[in-house]
């Protein structure tokens, strides 16, 4: 009875994505940490350990609460919230381990290691991140690629997908014209 209440639970968790739209330019917020995502948009898993603080912007108590409290959330959980918290604040070189990781760890935690529509929407969050990661860091090839493999992966993500390619588009537009 445990372990099928304990599935349900984390079955519910999952499809519980949140969207933190990160609007923010060059803003700084309180702290002397300032915030770069361009538009881009982030998944944080919500009701999970620092997703409500990364979603209001405090990104500073996300990473505390991510790295300190005991929690039982998933690993995928966990470092997909530090990916969203560590790419929101500009650190993009701690960041890319955590989304590594959470792309690894959407792809087999837990005992069922078939393909579900719960592990596509997983992978489609991690690749979401890793290529707004990608963006940030200038890569905007390898950003496309991840934003594409996103909406292929889940029907879900692919307006969030089309959402971030397009920007990533204007983005080098502007970068070409600026060139002129």
């Amino acid at each position: 009875m445990k372990t099928k209440l304990r599935s349900a639970i984390e079955g519910n968790k999952v499809g519980l994505f949140f969207a933190a739209a990160l609007g923010f330019s060059g803003v700084s917020h309180g702290s002397s940490q300032g915030v770069a995502v361009e538009r881009f948009e982030l998944k944080v898993v919500e009701n999970t350990v620092g997703a409500n603080e990364i979603i209001a912007g405090e990104f500073a108590d996300a990473l505390q609460q991510l790295r300190y409290k005991v929690s039982f959330d998933s690993e995928f959980f966990k470092r997909t919230n530090l990916c969203a918290a560590y790419v929101a604040t500009g650190e993009l070189v701690v960041a890319k381990p955590h989304c590594r990781a959470a792309l690894r760890t959407s792809r087999h935690e837990g005992l069922n290691y078939r393909p579900s529509k719960t592990t596509r929407v997983r992978q489609a969050v991690a690749l979401n991140n890793l290529g707004v990661l990608y963006a940030l860091a200038g890569e905007h090839q390898e950003s496309q690629q991840f934003f594409e493999s996103a909406g292929g992966k889940s029907s879900e993500m692919k307006v969030t997908s089309a959402r971030n390619i397009n920007i990533l588009e204007q983005r080098a537009g502007d970068d070409v014209a600026s060139s002129y």
